[in-house]
């Protein structure tokens, strides 16, 4: 049997192995997937000096296609989506995946746009250049089909 000190040593290995050996995820993507809210915030304060630095660690997209922002929405991390989107721009947050979603999408999918609903709200209003009005019709239209499709009779009552 090993020692405890080169299982935990192991077990980190085999972690980051499986966070981001998959879908050759950056080490930023990694940090965001495993919700650590400090370090991604570490990482970008690292990176604030340089605009074209923290351009390309936000716009990295893994072999899925996945930026940051899409796997801090994918993975329901509100805290992490909440501190990344102050430094998306309206191109880099309508970035698609592979699959075809992109960050809007995958929260929506999710359920977790109430959650940080005003945020995404704020880049719809920019990324698809709606008013209000229409960004508020969307979340609901996708709020009634959530909550429509979870119901027994596939309606309302």
């Amino acid at each position: 049997m090993e020692p405890p000190a080169r299982q935990q040593i192991s077990r980190q290995k085999k972690m980051t192995k499986q966070l981001t050996g998959k879908r050759d995820d950056t080490p930023f993507h990694a940090v965001v997937r495993a919700g650590n809210l400090k370090l991604v915030k570490e990482m970008i304060a690292e990176n604030l000096g340089e605009a074209a630095e923290l351009t390309v660690m936000l716009s990295k997209q893994n072999q899925s296609g996945e930026t940051a922002l899409y796997v801090a929405s994918e993975y329901s991390h509100v805290d992490i989506v909440k501190e990344l989107i102050k430094y998306y721009d309206t191109g880099l947050a309508s970035l698609k995946a592979r699959n075809g979603y992109d960050t809007f999408h995958i929260a929506a999918k999710q359920g977790d746009l109430g959650k940080y609903c005003f945020q995404f709200l704020k880049f719809l209003a920019r990324i698809y250049k709606l008013d209000w009005g229409s960004c508020c019709l969307i979340v609901c239209s996708v709020t009634v089909m959530r909550r429509d499709s979870g119901s027994s009779h596939g309606g309302r009552s």
